[in-house]
């Protein structure tokens, strides 16, 4: 059927590149659709998974196309479970003249979702949840986390040194993958008391994948590193071709790999690009209180050429930390006494409702006609009369005028940050706080003003870790706006 359809696709001349990278990339799934499996099962490509995932799908002879085909299966079938087979029959339209333009193209114009943003999805699937993709594949070998052996350990050795140590035999040093690593030695007393480990364990792992590629590999916590195993993992990714990337997933203390949340991925992955670090917070083994035992990266190049990329991987312990700084007021939205030129006035300029135009009230104490020579009202701020709703904020506005209020608050074991004394009130607060894949944080929570209504909303945003942070925060009125913005920074403290 396929042949037929490559001969009426090029009534001319037949591209065999186009006719051997499309035909064997599509055979096994087409041999499971003919055979009336509706899963489109395919038991040689349930068993060659890391074959598949190596290979280049469109390059090379028959016999590499013929294994790359097993991996391209999964993906049509994929693809048709989702979207429909419309896109085959687009690829095979004779109008594109490689298999890669063909798929690619065929897809856009079927459905038009681009492969690189199809891709990563399918290979989430395919590592986390592969039921959803064959299931052959979890009938023949269990969970790709049952089989997998791409990964390594963080762990200590001869009470001293903290390193990366690779399962059996290791992650492969082939022509495709390289890894480096640096080791650290921990000095300091034992947790709960202060350590440090120096340098940075930090792993470097260098892939060259092929077009339309992935690759996986896996760091967990050995338990020979309890109890200096509560830490971060900060990521960075160089080099890179457009259409390739990487995703992350950190697997719960008592889950599996099919358990896995994701840190960063499918629909918002990482590049080369990037300038600053994805933070995996709160790793730990199962002997500890961290979120995560093991951390699984899948690196993808969905695009068309060769793609050569770098991981590198630290290990920075976490200890609970008091934070101290400052709020520095940058702007303000008044005068330090915006309203003080009302008690010298009259008559008043555009008052609330409630105020008679000359009729007195408001902050100041002069009845009309009591000054001699009557000095012009300027325009103020509505609070600045007693009878607004919002003349709290009379209170706050002249505030801050040489240096803003004070910020402390412990960032725990787990990098959050726990309730603290608020820095405008005296009150116990539990504010609203997300955390970002980077480690930065917004935190917001809304407090009583000066008549007890709860009027002021504050915000702050910022990264923090051990060794204190930077940010910006802004204090909001409600009905009257941004009184207050600016920055921040804190540092540990021991008081």
């Amino acid at each position: 059927m396929m042949h037929y359809m490559q001969i009426l696709s090029y009534p001319n001349g037949v591209d065999w590149d186009t006719f051997t990278s499309l035909d064997e990339a599509t055979a096994v799934w087409f041999e499971s659709f003919v055979s009336n499996n509706e899963n489109y099962r395919s038991g040689l490509a349930d068993e060659h998974l890391s074959t598949a995932l190596n290979t280049s799908w469109f390059t090379g002879g028959s016999k590499e196309m013929q294994r790359a085909g097993y991996g391209a299966s999964w993906y049509v079938q994929y693809l048709v479970k989702n979207y429909g087979a419309d896109f085959i029959r687009m690829a095979y339209s004779g109008t594109h003249m490689t298999g890669q333009a063909s798929w690619s193209l065929g897809m856009m114009e079927s459905f038009g979702e681009p492969n690189e943003r199809e891709y990563p999805k399918f290979l989430a699937e395919l590592f986390l949840h592969p039921e959803n993709v064959s299931s052959g594949l979890t009938e023949a070998g269990g969970y790709y986390g049952d089989i997998f052996k791409n990964y390594l350990f963080i762990k200590k050795l001869n009470d001293v040194q903290v390193t990366y140590f690779a399962y059996e035999e290791g992650i492969p040093k082939d022509e495709q993958t390289s890894i480096s690593i640096q080791s650290g030695s921990i000095s300091g007393e034992r947790p709960p008391d202060p350590y440090t480990i120096e340098p940075v364990p930090t792993l470097s792992l260098t892939r060259t994948l092929n077009p339309w590629n992935g690759y996986a590999f896996s760091i967990k916590m050995d338990s020979s590193l309890h109890p200096y195993d509560e830490g971060q993992l900060d990521v960075m990714l160089y080099g890179g071709n457009p259409g390739s990337g990487m995703m992350i997933f950190a697997v719960p203390l008592e889950g599996r790999l099919n358990d896995a949340v994701a840190i960063k991925g499918p629909d918002a992955v990482v590049t080369g690009e990037e300038i600053t670090p994805t933070v995996v917070s709160s790793v730990s083994t199962i002997n500890n209180t961290g979120k995560y035992k093991e951390v699984f990266f899948i690196l993808y190049n969905a695009g068309d050429s060769e793609s050569n990329m770098t991981v590198q991987v630290e290990f920075k312990p976490i200890q609970s930390t008091l934070l101290r700084g400052t709020l520095n007021p940058t702007n303000k939205m008044f005068s330090d006494n915006p309203c003080s030129a009302l008690s010298n006035c009259s008559p008043y300029t555009n008052p609330p409702s409630c105020v008679s135009n000359g009729g007195g009230g408001g902050g100041g104490d002069c009845e009309p006609n009591c000054l001699a020579e009557p000095l012009p009202c300027p325009v103020v701020p509505e609070f600045c009369y007693w009878c607004s709703q919002t003349n709290g904020a009379a209170q706050y506005a002249g505030a801050y005028v040489d240096g803003g209020p004070s910020l402390a608050f412990v960032l725990n074991k787990s990098g959050e940050i726990e309730p603290f004394e608020s820095p405008f009130n005296y009150q116990l607060v539990t504010p609203d706080i997300q955390y970002g894949s980077d480690g930065s944080f917004t935190m917001t929570w809304t407090e009583n003003d000066i008549n007890q209504q709860p009027y002021i909303t504050i915000t702050i945003q910022g990264k923090v870790d051990q060794s204190g942070g930077t940010g910006t925060w802004r204090f909001d009125y409600m009905g009257v706006g941004t009184m207050f913005s600016g920055d921040w920074k804190m540092e540990s403290s021991t008081y």
